[in-house]
């Protein structure tokens, strides 16, 4: 038997060193995907920051997030609401404080996170 569900890929321009905004459009658009049948939300790369390090400058330190942090708590509390899976690469800070990770954090329907891939080779 196959079995069908729609993937939402989601493209947006994230502005530069903003988690906040960055985060409110991110739910945004989960909402608006899982509205139209989305099961999976995929992001692009680094869409909690915006990907221009140079322009952030200085502030990229503070544009790291843990994976408990706002970003992440947010799309866990809107994956489960909408009860669709999340795929959000953000800046990760892990286990050492100032080191930060190209990474991908997976949620899952009921907004439980099921891990995080960092991203080794360009």
């Amino acid at each position: 038997m196959e079995r069908q569900f729609k993937i939402a890929l989601v493209q947006y321009q994230s502005v530069l060193g903003d988690l906040q905004k960055n985060a409110d459009r991110a739910v945004e658009m989960v909402r608006e995907a899982a509205a139209k049948g989305a099961k999976i939300v995929c992001f692009p790369e680094m869409f909690n920051t915006g990907y221009n390090f140079q322009l952030i400058g200085d502030g990229f330190h503070n544009c790291g997030e843990t994976i408990d942090g706002h970003t992440i708590t947010r799309l866990q509390k809107v994956a489960k609401e909408c009860a669709c899976y999340v795929i959000a690469p953000i800046t990760l800070e892990k286990k050492v404080k100032g080191v930060f990770y190209n990474a991908a954090v997976v949620i899952d329907d009921e907004g439980v996170v099921l891990g995080d891939y960092s991203k080794h080779h360009l």
